[in-house]
């Protein structure tokens, strides 16, 4: 429920009971993808495919409060499953670092970063999320969501391989530059950070 209407993303943290409305309205750019990955373990852990039929609100971004309607869970599923997919990389399916990954200490400095960088580590955990949301909702037969989430493993485990993988090491970051040329950083190749 503390998942905003408006973009489908949460904060990066909230409070419960009287205090609902405080909360941080930014988040890193790896918050979005751990309620999905709760939901799927969940889901895996006690075979509840019907808990995607419960109806709760959305948060809206400017006041903080819960929207006076109710939205199954699949639909904040399909809002969530939006965002991310919004906040790639152009022309990859790549997250943006964002606000920046599990790491607080690794804020960009330069605000342009936050949509032009991804973290190596926020790619991996959203395809692993991915991998697992294509094969629970297969066993759930709603193979709308299977087929798409099956599709978005694939083509991000494609850009993967294709940028953040560089001369057979991973790299902590890709910043790709204005013509899509990605420049690996945290890496034996980076030239930038030294």
């Amino acid at each position: 429920s503390h998942q905003f209407e408006e973009t489908g993303n949460w904060p990066q943290w909230f409070m419960f009971d009287e205090f609902y409305q405080f909360q941080q309205h930014e988040s890193h750019g790896d918050v979005i993808v751990w309620p999905l990955k709760a939901l799927l373990d969940y889901i895996e852990a006690s075979n509840d495919f019907a808990i995607l039929n419960v109806e709760l609100p959305f948060t809206e971004f400017a006041t903080s409060e819960f929207t006076a309607q109710n939205y199954s869970l699949r639909t904040h599923l399909i809002s969530e499953l939006k965002n991310i997919q919004d906040n790639f990389i152009p022309g990859t399916a790549l997250s943006c670092y964002g606000d920046g990954d599990w790491d607080d200490t690794l804020q960009p400095a330069n605000p342009e970063l936050r949509k032009s960088m991804v973290s190596g580590w926020t790619v991996q955990l959203t395809y692993q999320v991915v991998m697992k949301a294509a094969k629970i909702f297969a066993q759930a037969n709603d193979s709308e969501l299977a087929e798409h989430m099956a599709d978005l493993a694939q083509r991000i485990h494609h850009d993967y391989n294709q940028y953040v993988i560089q001369d057979e090491v991973v790299a902590g970051f890709i910043l790709f530059n204005e013509n899509g040329v990605a420049e690996p950083l945290l890496h034996p190749l980076d030239v930038r950070t030294g």
